[in-house]
């Protein structure tokens, strides 16, 4: 009996410390230090990209470079706000206990790691759709979307 009420209170704690992760995520992902890393890097790599269906060698590479620096943003911050943080139980957790979290973490999560998405955004910024303005990821209704805000 009191293996079970050990193991009980250890899953508690695993629940209470992943759904903390998650909303801590959430904050991350809305907030003003992303969306200014983001800016900052399509301030420094917009014009390399051109409109177009054909991408060039050097978009992979800027990227993967932009994957990179938004993992190392998220896990920095993740690791800040929570003591103990490990990443790599946190990715093994979303990905066992998807169901039980809102989709736009997972949109949000997955548009900072889709090439597509990545290029547009690329592109929006050259246009100057966002120029002189803060590109922001923000919840809209059910769907996760990147704006500008001046």
């Amino acid at each position: 009996m009191d293996d079970e009420e050990v193991f009980a209170c250890d899953a508690g704690s695993d629940d209470a410390a992943f759904d903390e992760a998650v909303g801590v995520l959430e904050e991350i992902l809305v907030g003003d230090d992303l969306s200014r890393a983001q800016t900052a890097f399509c301030r420094a790599h917009a014009h390399v990209f051109e409109e177009g269906d054909e991408n060039k060698h050097e978009y992979l590479g800027l990227f993967q470079d932009y994957a990179a620096l938004m993992e190392a943003e998220v896990e920095a911050r993740l690791q800040a706000s929570l003591a103990g943080f490990d990443l790599q139980h946190f990715m093994a957790q979303l990905a066992e206990r998807r169901e039980e979290i809102t989709g736009d973490v997972f949109d949000l999560l997955l548009g900072l790691s889709d090439f597509a998405e990545f290029k547009e955004m690329m592109l929006a910024y050259k246009r100057g759709e966002c120029l002189g303005a803060r590109l922001d990821i923000n919840f809209d209704g059910d769907a996760a979307e990147r704006k500008c805000h001046k």
